[in-house]
C-alpha cells in the first residue's frame, strides 16, 4: 500500500470545483485539503447534503488563503503539519468573464499571478525537501503533479470568432476545430472588445506563464493543463433553483432556454453577442478528467516532458448546437414547458459559433467517450427542476420563505 497523501484543491466553491471535490473524495484514497478565501464559506460547503453525507466527508479539511495572487500565499498551506504530505494539486480558481473598466487588473493579472504564486510555492516546497540536511530525502513528501484548469478560449484566435453564427447541425457549419495543444501565441493585449476576449487573454497569459516557469526553473513536478469549453450539467453545489440557473455555463444554457437570454448567468453579459462556441462538456466528465490526470499510469509523460494538455468536450469535430437544447427540454421535460411564470418557455435563441474543442485524442488515450449534449442538458435542467419542486413543497408546507 502506498503512503497516505493529501490532494490540494482550489476553487471548490465554484460549479466545477465542487464537483471535482466530490469526484476526488469518491474515486481517490487521498485526504483532501480544500482552499477557501473566507472562513464564512465553510458552512455552505459542509452543510451541502452531497458533501455532508459523503462516506469520506471526514477526510476533508480546509485552509484559508484570502488572496491567491500574493507571492508566497501558498507556502504554509503546502506544508500543513497535521495532514499527510501534499503530493498533488488541482488548481481551478481563476476569474470568470465579467464587465470591468480595467480587465488587466480584474481578470488578467489575477489569473497569471494566482498560477505563478502556486507554481512558485510548489517549486520552493520541493526544493526545500531536496536540499534538506536534517532529514533524508523522501519522494513521498514532494509534490508530484499539478493540474491546471484552462479553457477552449485559450486555443482560438480572436479572428475566428467574428462572422455569422449558425444554428445548423451540419458539421460543415463548424469548421474551426482545435486540439488542446493549439494554444494561442502571443498573448493578446488590451484594448479588448469584450469581457470574453479579456477572459481568453487571461487564460492564454496563464498558460504562457506556466510554460515560461517550467522552462526557467525545471521544477521536479509535472503539469497537466485541462482545456474545457462550456461546462454543462447538474450543479450539486446549488441550494436553490435560482442558484442552479445562474452559476457558470448553466446560466448561459438555462437563460437561453427560459428567457431567450444567453447571458443570464452570474457573469452577466460577456459581450459575446454573436453566439456561443459550439463545444461543451458534462461537468461530471470534466471533474473526472481533473482527477484521473493525477494518475501517472493513465496520463503518462515522456522522458523529458514536463507539461501536457488534455481536452474535455463531446462530439468530436462536430461539437454541439445550442438550439438543440430547446428540443431536448421539450422532449424530456414536457410538463415543465409553458408560457406561465416558472415554466421553461423554450422560445429564445441560442446561436452557435463555429468553434469546437477536439478532444478525440484525449478520449482515445484514456479509453473513454465523453457524455453527449443531451445528457448535459438533461442534467442541468433536471437539477433546476428538482430544486424548484423542493422550493414549491416547502412553500406549501409553510416552512419559511424561499428566495
Amino acid at each position: 500500500m502506498s503512503d497516505p497523501s493529501t490532494l490540494f484543491i482550489t476553487g471548490v466553491t465554484g460549479f466545477i470545483g465542487f464537483q471535482v471535490l466530490l469526484e476526488a473524495l469518491t474515486t481517490t484514497p487521498h485526504k483532501i485539503l480544500a482552499v477557501i478565501r473566507k472562513e464564512s464559506q465553510i458552512p455552505n460547503l459542509t452543510t451541502n447534503p452531497h458533501l455532508s453525507t459523503h462516506p469520506r466527508f471526514h477526510d476533508l479539511s480546509f485552509t484559508i488563503i484570502p488572496d491567491l495572487t500574493v507571492p508566497g500565499a501558498f507556502d504554509s498551506a503546502l506544508s500543513t503539519p497535521n495532514l499527510p504530505p501534499i503530493q498533488n494539486i488541482i488548481h481551478i480558481a481563476s476569474p470568470l468573464p465579467h464587465l470591468s473598466d480595467d480587465y488587466e487588473s480584474t481578470m488578467i493579472r489575477p489569473a497569471v499571478s494566482g498560477t505563478l504564486s502556486l507554481l512558485t510555492s510548489a517549486h520552493v516546497h520541493n526544493t526545500k525537501i531536496t536540499t534538506a540536511t536534517t532529514s533524508p530525502q523522501n519522494p513521498s513528501r514532494k509534490i508530484h503533479r499539478i493540474i491546471l484548469t484552462s479553457s477552449l478560449a485559450a486555443l482560438v484566435p480572436f479572428s475566428h470568432y467574428p462572422g455569422p453564427p449558425s444554428s445548423s447541425s451540419s458539421p460543415s457549419s463548424l469548421p474551426y476545430t482545435y486540439p488542446p495543444t493549439s494554444i494561442v501565441s502571443p498573448t493578446p493585449t488590451a484594448p479588448f472588445d469584450s469581457p470574453f476576449h479579456a477572459y481568453a487573454a487571461s487564460k492564454i497569459a496563464a498558460l504562457s506563464t506556466t510554460s515560461s516557469f517550467l522552462s526557467e526553473h525545471s521544477p521536479s513536478f509535472e503539469v497537466v493543463n485541462v482545456m474545457a469549453p462550456f461546462v454543462i450539467g447538474p450543479d450539486r453545489h446549488a441550494r436553490t433553483a435560482n442558484e442552479a440557473l445562474r452559476r457558470g455555463s448553466n446560466g448561459s444554457l438555462l437563460g437561453g432556454v427560459l428567457f431567450g437570454d444567453a447571458d443570464n448567468g452570474d457573469n452577466g453579459d460577456d459581450g459575446d453577442d454573436g453566439g456561443k462556441a459550439g463545444s461543451s462538456v458534462h461537468v461530471d466528465d470534466l471533474a473526472w478528467l481533473h482527477v484521473v490526470a493525477l494518475d501517472p499510469q493513465r496520463v503518462k509523460f515522456g522522458k523529458r516532458e514536463k507539461v501536457r494538455c488534455l481536452g474535455a468536450a463531446c462530439n468530436g469535430v462536430e461539437g454541439v448546437v445550442w438550439e438543440d437544447a430547446k428540443r431536448i427540454v421539450r422532449s424530456r421535460f414536457p410538463e415543465e414547458v409553458g408560457e406561465e411564470e416558472g415554466k421553461l418557455r423554450c422560445d429564445g435563441r441560442m446561436e452557435t459559433k463555429r468553434v469546437v474543442l477536439d478532444a478525440r485524442e484525449t478520449e482515445g488515450e484514456l479509453g473513454v467517450r465523453f457524455r453527449g449534449f443531451e445528457e448535459q442538458v438533461v442534467g442541468a435542467v433536471g437539477r433546476w427542476v428538482e430544486l424548484k419542486r423542493e422550493e414549491e413543497e416547502r412553500e406549501k408546507m409553510g416552512n419559511g420563505k424561499v428566495d
